[in-house]
């Protein structure tokens, strides 16, 4: 029999203490993570274009590997255990796992799209064909029907661009829900496969969707405001002032963001008993 869910307060609750406790390891974990992005960045100016790309792909896998053992650490804490400095290299045993995991939830999000970009693709298709046709108006004795229908095939163009947009931003968010788990299921049991993950998430994301909305909304308001505080810092601090309130503005939304999922995971499984 399920248990009663907890309400977006209740979790963000849990969430707020979690944070409270070990901000500190997990901003040493996220500052490392950081540290080794900009010192490939860095690296990379030095390497041919094609090594370039394919070093710049590594670099992203390796710091996604990571990035599951962070989640691995606040995982371990919501359940009651501890996180250590230790969890960042956690998953590296299960590098393979973690990287067609990450890939398969990288194609499944992309086919989610596929129905808006089509559309984008048609609009865009359409707007040259009325660009060619325009083209020609004044050396045929057909301009004006030529001139007409290219502002029809123009307005038609705007329309399937504008829909498509709206669509893929749509479908987007709705399989970024859907597969919000899949994540912690794979770094819970790395042996079960991403597709096998990815239909886990969207079958514990039922009746919790919503629930993640309202907790991560704090979060965005907070993020939003610190924006805005930065960007009217920027032109009246040096570039290292402002990095340095940048970066203690963010430290809580960027913390919580990080307990939200386990948060959510732990609470679904739950319900779920």
């Amino acid at each position: 029999m399920s248990n009663k869910p907890a309400s977006a307060s209740e979790l963000l609750s849990r969430v707020w203490s979690a944070m409270a406790a070990t901000w500190q390891t997990l901003l040493s974990m996220t500052f490392a993570i950081s540290l080794i992005n900009f010192a490939a960045s860095v690296l990379l100016r030095y390497i041919p274009a094609p090594l370039a790309l394919v070093a710049d792909i590594a670099v992203i896998l390796f710091t996604t590997v990571l990035s599951c053992g962070v989640l691995n650490g606040t995982l371990s804490y919501v359940r009651r255990g501890i996180i250590t400095f230790d969890h960042l290299t956690s998953m590296l045993p299960y590098a393979k796992q973690m990287i067609c995991a990450y890939l398969w939830q990288c194609l499944f999000m992309f086919l989610w799209m596929l129905p808006g970009l089509l559309c984008v693709f048609i609009g865009f298709a359409m707007m040259f064909t009325a660009l060619d046709g325009a083209a020609i108006i004044g050396i045929s004795t057909m301009a004006y029907t030529l001139a007409k229908g290219a502002d029809g095939l123009m307005m038609a163009s705007t329309a399937f661009s504008l829909a498509g947009m709206v669509l893929m931003l749509w479908l987007g968010f709705r399989a970024a829900l859907n597969y919000t788990l899949a994540t912690c299921f794979i770094v819970d049991t790395p042996d079960m496969g991403g597709v096998a993950a990815l239909e886990k998430s969207k079958q514990a994301m039922r009746g919790h969707r919503w629930r993640f909305v309202k907790m991560s909304i704090p979060v965005f308001v907070m993020t939003l405001i610190i924006s805005i505080i930065t960007d009217q810092l920027s032109g009246i601090t040096s570039g290292v002032t402002w990095m340095l309130i940048s970066s203690i503005l963010n430290v809580v939304p960027q913390v919580m963001s990080l307990y939200i999922v386990p948060v959510l995971y732990e609470e679904a499984l739950d319900t779920e008993q």
